[in-house]
Formats: C-alpha cells, structure tokens, sequence
C-alpha cells in the first residue's frame, strides 16, 4: 500500500473514531438524562415506587454496563485496525530502505 493511501485510511480510522465517540457522548447523554426522568416518575408514584425504583436502578446499572463494555469492544476494533495499518507502513518502509539501501551501513 503506497504511503498516500496509508496516511489517508489511518486518517479515515480517526475520522470514524471521533464520530464514534461524538455519537457515544450524545447517546450517554440521551440515557443518562432519562434516567433521572424514570428514577423521578418511579419516586413519584406512591403504589409501586420501592419496586419500580429497584427494577429502574437494576436496569439502569445492566444498561451502564453494557454501554461499557460496547465502548471497550469499540476500542479494541479501532486499535486492532490501527496497528494493523501502522504495521504496514513500518513493513513496507523496511522493504523500501532495503531496495534503495537506507538503512545499511557503509
């Protein structure tokens, strides 16, 4: 792969990245802001405010969770694919130093 194309995936891979993480902060913004709604509609309700405040926190908790481990997942992908091209580039910067003798001694 020439270097031009290597440099414009890696920059492609921090493009999907970024908008990633942008989306993952709005979506972590969307739960959290109705978390508090279920939390305080569950407070309101006078029948069934204890049980519905342990399901509401019980799925809340699972929901964090899972976001979290999304997010790691993610992370992985993105950094395997990273590697994956920087790894490249280092191969082919080694055959091209050993075709033109760069990187030898006299």
């Amino acid at each position: 792969m020439k270097m031009e194309a290597r440099v414009d995936v890696l920059n492609f891979i921090n493009f999907l990245k970024s908008s990633f993480y942008a989306t993952l902060d709005n979506i972590y913004e969307i739960q959290e802001l109705s978390e508090k709604v279920l939390l305080e509609m569950a407070k309101s309700g006078k029948h069934v405010q204890e049980e519905a405040e342990k399901v509401l926190t019980e799925f809340l908790e699972n929901s964090k969770r899972s976001r979290d481990e999304f997010k790691n997942v993610m992370d992985s992908g993105f950094k395997q694919v990273e590697d994956v091209f920087k790894a490249t580039h280092k191969t082919d910067d080694q055959k091209s130093d050993d075709l033109t003798g760069h990187d030898k001694e006299p």
